[in-house]
């Protein structure tokens, strides 16, 4: 559905403590080019494109599978990468569609690099995280609130997930 935003749900790490410093948004953006291959496109036919996905470790990855499997497909050909400045850029450059944070896509849409697929959006929260063993150090304590006031959020840390 167009403008809808699906959170995704966190899964508990006792391990890991943090704190949610915002909300992120992502959308599927392919290159400005394939503007007439994703308009009007399913799931089937974005999946059967080339892909530019991060290691399977990482948040981005564990979205965009999600959203895979919600939908019953998955990516034909992928391509990898570890940083989001190199996606951006192999999406603008024509190499595949990615999940991409929504506010760099709209900057690369308005300058003609890249398009914005409207039937998904995915929303995850970004954590400073740190090991919870370490919760009570003076040190993490004191980090942690040059982390709140920096980002503007409450300083009271919670077990953190990931989706």
């Amino acid at each position: 559905v167009v403008g809808r935003v699906k959170t995704f749900v966190q899964f508990a790490a006792p391990q890991v403590a943090g704190l949610a410093l915002t909300e992120l948004v992502y959308c599927v953006a392919a290159p400005a080019e394939w503007q007439s291959r994703i308009d009007g496109a399913g799931w089937r036919e974005l999946a059967a494109l080339p892909w530019i996905v991060t290691p399977p470790i990482s948040t981005h990855h564990r979205l965009l599978r999600a959203i895979f499997s919600e939908h019953g497909v998955a990516p034909a050909k992928v391509i990898e990468a570890d940083a989001e400045a190199v996606i951006s850029n192999l999406v603008a450059s024509g190499l595949g569609v990615s999940l991409m944070r929504e506010d760099l896509a709209r900057v690369r849409e308005r300058a003609g690099e890249v398009c914005i697929w409207p039937n998904a959006r995915v929303r995850t929260t970004l954590w400073f995280i740190y090991r919870a063993e370490r919760g009570s150090d003076p040190l993490i304590g004191a980090l942690l609130n040059v982390v709140a006031e920096t980002w503007q959020v409450p300083a009271a840390p919670e077990q953190v997930g990931f989706a």
